[in-house]
């Protein structure tokens, strides 16, 4: 069910025959690098990535015990058109809407790759408000837990990478399109061209390419490395060599960048829940960030921080992933059985 409000709109994934309040709601952040993933109203035929966000957030419902669960996915606005703190800004309002009927212990919040990184500013927002914000009409406070999958936790992508050489040849990302994303997302630099608002697409195709070449070819022979160089040198001819030290320096905002938080330990102690699963691919290019952004969460955190990882279909955002590629209905519903069982043992707190 589609909803629209002033600052914000999304809409609710839940079973009609449980009317809310239902005892748990997930408040859900799809990823797509800030510039995809919300083209409900653009899909006369149901097949783009809303659809994929839909199929996957239903599976998650239907597997928590008798489907007690509502999750409400917010549609933030995408770059180009729209950047920080647009999107941050839609977060909070939609957050207050939520704590208008469901009280924060009720609330977890979830999301994947980008998705994910947002989520992770705005915890540090609720505890220490971004001053970029409006002023929330209501306290905020933090909810019950928070599930990473894949987080996007460190947007500065000309920082040295710390995954190995494997993982970054073998996983669908492209580290060229990030870096592009990610200044588009900070202001750091605009879209010289249309084809620019051409890139998402560009992106997600080459990916599943990638996905089913390294499936289903006996060895391999697909490789992302001379693809990334390819794009990587487009993007440098074309862009002002000021950009990358902007970018830097607006990373260096926990608003924009959630890794800089682990420079601030007592801040990021206080805005991770109690609760808190991370969801990673070990194949994935931005394996390293995160696992360095997780033993900073596990040096802060007050509770439990739930690490799960894989190495076999291991790539970025991998339970959406198997979803669709899995050989069988076990390594299909892998992801999603995870993350219900987080989440049903966050009810029973």
């Amino acid at each position: 069910m589609q909803v629209a409000f002033d600052g914000f709109d999304g809409y609710w994934v839940c079973d009609p025959a449980v009317q809310p309040p239902a005892e748990t709601v997930v408040f859900y952040l799809h990823g797509g690098g800030f510039t995809m993933g919300n083209d409900f109203n653009n899909e006369a035929d149901g097949s783009g990535s809303t659809a994929f966000y839909l199929e996957f957030l239903m599976n998650v419902v239907e597997t928590i015990p008798n489907h007690a669960l509502r999750i409400f996915s917010l549609d933030y606005s995408l770059v180009p058109e729209a950047r920080y703190p647009t999107q941050l800004q839609q977060l909070a309002k939609a957050y207050e809407y939520l704590l208008s009927s469901t009280p924060a212990d009720k609330i977890v919040i979830a999301g994947d790759s980008a998705g994910a990184s947002l989520l992770l500013s705005f915890l540090l927002h609720i505890i220490r408000p971004c001053p970029e914000l409006e002023a929330a009409s209501r306290p905020l406070s933090t909810p019950a837990a928070v599930i990473l999958i894949s987080p996007w936790c460190h947007i500065d992508s000309r920082h040295t990478p710390t995954s190995s050489a494997k993982a970054a040849d073998e996983d669908f990302l492209d580290t060229a399109m990030l870096d592009e994303y990610a200044r588009l997302y900070t202001g750091a630099t605009r879209p010289q061209s249309s084809s620019s608002l051409l890139f998402p697409f560009q992106f997600y195709i080459a990916a599943f390419k990638g996905l089913c070449r390294q499936l289903f070819d006996s060895p391999p022979y697909y490789t992302s490395k001379w693809i990334t160089r390819a794009k990587l040198s487009v993007l440098e001819s074309r862009q002002d060599p000021r950009d990358s030290a902007i970018h830097s320096y607006l990373c260096k905002s926990p608003y924009r960048n959630p890794f800089s938080a682990l420079d601030h330990p007592d801040w990021l102690a206080q805005a991770l829940p109690s609760n808190a699963m991370v969801i990673y691919g070990e194949k994935e290019i931005m394996a390293g960030d995160i696992i360095e952004f997780i033993t900073g969460l596990k040096k802060v955190s007050r509770g439990e921080v739930e690490v799960h990882t894989r190495w076999k279909l291991g790539w970025h955002a991998w339970p959406t992933v198997v979803m669709y590629l899995g050989k069988d209905l076990t390594e299909t519903r892998s992801g999603v059985n995870l993350i219900a069982d987080f989440i049903t043992r966050t009810m029973q707190n």
